[in-house]
């Protein structure tokens, strides 16, 4: 149950701030919170995480199809604990929070600007973590499949 509150939560925090963004920002407009370190960059981006790979959205939509149906498949196999359903959450909710963006508007909404990395948004932080935490659950669990 808690993969499925934890999906939606962060489903809805995805694409409310990606809207607030694109509805309270021009294109390539940007408004420092920390001077010089940190802002809040509206951009579309039209390739995955962080940028990267621009130009080839079908290629990423795919992979996030294909990503979602191994972990979904993984997950069913597994004896579920706490690491397992936080990392396969949240990889869950950023593949499809990006993945709706992709279907629907052929790019990615990106805005948090750490000016030292590619602007990112809140999929991308929760596939970041989800990895980490199914890093951990794969070393602490070594009886997994």
């Amino acid at each position: 149950m808690i993969v499925f509150v934890l999906i939606a939560l962060v489903l809805v925090l995805d694409q409310l701030t990606k809207w607030l963004v694109r509805t309270h920002f021009l294109l390539g407009e940007s408004y420092d919170v920390i001077d010089g370190i940190f802002s809040i960059t509206y951009i579309e981006n039209k390739g995955a995480a962080f940028g990267l790979g621009e130009g080839n959205a079908f290629v990423f939509i795919l992979v996030a199809v294909l990503v979602s149906v191994i972990m979904i498949y993984y997950y069913k196999k597994q004896e579920k604990n706490f690491w397992l359903s936080l990392g396969v959450s949240l990889i869950l909710s950023g593949a499809w929070g990006n993945l709706i963006d992709g279907v629907m508007k052929s790019s990615v909404t990106d805005m948090f600007n750490f000016h030292i990395w590619p602007v990112f948004n809140i999929a991308d932080i929760a596939v970041c973590l989800g990895c980490f935490f199914f890093i951990i659950y794969v070393f602490k669990e070594p009886n997994h499949r």
